[in-house]
């Protein structure tokens, strides 16, 4: 952020949409599902460097910090493969010493599938491996932080539904459902409107025309997603794209990608001047 500060303009998603001017790079800053360290670590900077941020916040994890997201559930399983050893779920038998990426993929398939699905592969994945290792809390923030978080000018809460639900394999009203008790909670826990919503996952995978629909009649201002690109005056608010920083990142990755971006979108609007300037017929 302090090597970005330097070279871009922080603005709201309110901000960005829509906005085709020519005066410099505009970055909008957001953090998906409510961890802690988001906050705990990320206040400050905010505020040192003027950065508004929308937190996109999953009220089942604030709500039960003992229920660990599946995707922190796979990786803490994988992180004790040798404690673990051999893992048996269902119809999945797994020697994790020499097939992680075997269980990854499937874990992926089951926890992507529909939500009797899932729910059911998490319960027999958990306590398949409780024998042997003592599953931690999860890394979220609880309602109090949340609260206190939107005290800040700085933060601003987004829906991302209540459990982080698929929205391409849930039932139209399972998903209606899940994104209206989602802002509800969001709504209670910090007194704010909550205009903006992620899809969680966020892929075209994970977006039906169905799901879309429901978060425009909702009310929302508009949704973003995790399909990389650049925001310009094309973008459907709802569809609004996001470049993703992955953890693995160092800041020479960070550099090159914001560069890469950055030049593209340039490229897009010197094409657009010329196809401005000139017609050909034929």
């Amino acid at each position: 952020m302090d090597w970005l500060n330097d070279r871009a303009q922080f603005v709201t998603l309110d901000e960005i949409i829509g906005n085709e001017s020519d005066d410099g790079l505009k970055v909008c800053v957001t953090f998906d599902d409510g961890y802690l360290d988001n906050i705990s670590i990320g206040i400050d900077i905010f505020e040192k460097y003027n950065i508004p941020i929308t937190w996109f916040v999953c009220p089942k994890f604030i709500k039960d910090r003992n229920h660990i997201p599946w995707w922190d559930l796979v990786s803490f399983i994988c992180d004790k493969k040798k404690k673990i050893g051999y893992l048996k779920v269902g119809n999945m038998s797994v020697d994790l010493s020499k097939n992680i990426s075997q269980f990854r993929r499937i874990a992926r398939q089951k926890f992507m599938a529909d939500r009797k699905t899932r729910d059911k592969f998490y319960r027999e994945l958990r306590a398949a491996c409780e024998g042997s290792v003592e599953v931690p809390m999860n890394a979220f923030a609880d309602s109090s932080t949340v609260h206190a978080a939107t005290n800040s000018e700085w933060v601003e809460l987004g829906a991302h539904t209540a459990t982080h639900v698929n929205a391409a394999s849930e039932s139209q009203d399972s998903f209606a459902e899940e994104v209206h008790l989602g802002c509800e909670q969001l709504k209670k826990w910090s007194n704010q409107s909550v205009d903006w919503f992620a899809y969680p996952y966020g892929g075209g995978d994970h977006i039906s025309a169905a799901s879309q629909d429901i978060v425009r009649q909702h009310g929302f201002t508009g949704a973003v997603t995790t399909m990389p690109g650049y925001v310009h005056e094309r973008n459907d608010n709802f569809t609004i794209p996001r470049w993703t920083v992955p953890t693995s990142w160092g800041i020479t990755k960070f550099k090159s990608s914001i560069y890469g971006l950055h030049a593209t979108r340039n490229l897009g609007k010197i094409k657009k001047k010329i196809s401005n300037l000139f017609w050909f017929d034929g």
